[in-house]
């Protein structure tokens, strides 16, 4: 018998999951296998291991016709020898008929020995469900697998990160690559997708916003003309009355479609409409609620200064000779009665 070729692994080299896959690959039954106790099968595949080489070695030398079948039922003898009572021949057979000649056969044998001796090849078994905790770990842990979900170190590209409202969406994927054996290439991949998708979906969002804000400000600047901005004031003003908290919510709400509520000009006009319900459309309207009301305030006190001022100055001329001002202060009586009454029921 020739020496034993070096390129061959020697079995001892060889793990029993190794060994399972190796013997598979060359026709002997999967399930046969998985049911043979570790060190059957790592004395089936030194046995089918030194036969292989043997019948390669003897068919190189004497190439002919039917070397494929030679070598398959030489190969097949030794199985049986070895207590393997499922080697399926014709497996065997079909795969040589890829081959040209035995050179071609003897090759690739060995170049998957070479491949499988550089780690290059792993064993093709399935996760242990009904294993240990010790033989799933060394499962996972064999194929670069984290032993648990937070384990998994994600690889993204420079300039690229998670935000805060990105960890609880990536913890439970994680959980669930972890489940189906992701690797942790898979899930760095996968997670990089989602960024790059949220960040896509905010930029489109963001230009729709712009679009819907730009087409409602057209469509009521031409119908409110110069009141354009008093308008506005005054919508500003009248949810102010509501607290911030009302108001963010109000702005930030959207439609069915999409775009924001605040994008919406018959939404705009109902909240025209309201504010000039509260507030006197006349009086000056600041940014927020509580600046409108010092405003009517301040206007009030200026006013009854003057009603009050001696007979005869040009203090007491200016309220109780001009009919405007009389009316102003009445103006501004029943706008500060309507905002108590909206701060009131605010509250």
């Amino acid at each position: 018998m020739a020496d034993q070729d070096p390129n061959i692994q020697n079995n001892d080299q060889v793990t029993p999951e190794l060994a399972r896959t190796t013997l598979a690959e060359y026709g002997h039954s999967a399930d046969g296998l998985k049911a043979m106790p570790d060190p059957d099968v790592l004395k089936l595949h030194g046995t089918v291991t030194a036969a292989q080489q043997k019948a390669a070695q003897a068919a190189v030398a004497k190439a002919g016709e039917g070397w494929r079948e030679s070598y398959v039922a030489r190969v097949k003898a030794n199985a049986e020898k070895a207590g393997e009572k499922n080697f399926d021949a014709e497996k065997l057979l079909g795969r040589l008929q890829r081959f040209a000649s035995p050179d071609a056969v003897y090759d690739s044998f060995i170049a998957m020995h070479n491949k499988v001796s550089a780690g290059e090849l792993k064993a093709v078994t399935a996760f242990p469900d009904k294993g240990t905790p010790e033989q799933q770990t060394a499962w996972r842990k064999e194929r670069g697998l984290p032993e648990k979900p937070e384990g998994y170190q994600i690889q993204l590209p420079t300039g690229t990160a998670l935000g805060e409202e990105d960890k609880p969406i990536v913890d439970t994927f994680q959980k669930i690559a972890h489940g189906l054996h992701y690797s942790p290439e898979q899930v760095s991949g996968a997670v990089k997708w989602y960024l790059d998708t949220v960040q896509e979906q905010a930029a489109a969002r963001h230009e729709g916003d712009l679009a819907a804000r730009d087409t409602a400000e057209d469509v009521l600047r031409t119908e409110w003309g110069a009141d354009f901005r008093r308008n506005k004031a005054m919508i500003e003003a009248f949810l102010d009355l509501g607290g911030q908290e009302v108001k963010d919510a109000l702005f930030n709400a959207r439609m069915a479609d999409g775009t924001p509520l605040a994008s919406q000009p018959a939404v705009l006009r109902y909240f025209a409409d309201r504010a000039r319900e509260v507030i006197d459309s006349g009086t000056v309207t600041p940014g927020d609620a509580a600046g409108m009301v010092k405003s009517v305030e301040d206007e009030i006190r200026q006013l009854k200064e003057w009603m009050g001022a001696p007979a005869g100055s040009a203090e007491h001329k200016r309220y109780w000779q001009d009919p405007k001002a009389q009316s102003r202060y009445r103006q501004l009586i029943e706008s500060q009665s309507k905002l108590a009454q909206r701060a009131k029921a605010s509250a």
